[in-house]
């Protein structure tokens, strides 16, 4: 499971997977967890999508958090390089 630091990480996450539209990356938020190599893409693509997206709407204090709780769920699970290798550059 994802340790959020705070509820309303998890919250922003269900908001925006919800506005992709996406239902595999619904589908990994609501596990709360990144079993395998694609399920870290996709919270990676999601949370790089909320960076993308989320501008002007205040959420540099959220994101700094949701990177930390979301890279050392998929760092604990054994795909850091997976997360890594999505950051954009």
């Amino acid at each position: 499971m994802i340790q959020y630091s705070n509820p309303h990480e998890y919250q922003i996450l269900q908001q925006y997977a919800a506005s992709l539209g996406n239902t595999e990356i619904q589908r990994v938020v609501a596990a709360n967890q990144a079993m395998t190599a694609a399920d870290v893409r996709l919270l990676a693509q999601l949370y790089w999508y909320i960076v993308d997206t989320g501008v002007g709407e205040d959420l540099e204090f959220w994101l700094e958090r949701l990177y930390t709780s979301l890279q050392i769920h998929c760092s604990n699970q054994g795909f850091a390089d997976v997360w890594d290798a999505e950051i954009p550059e």
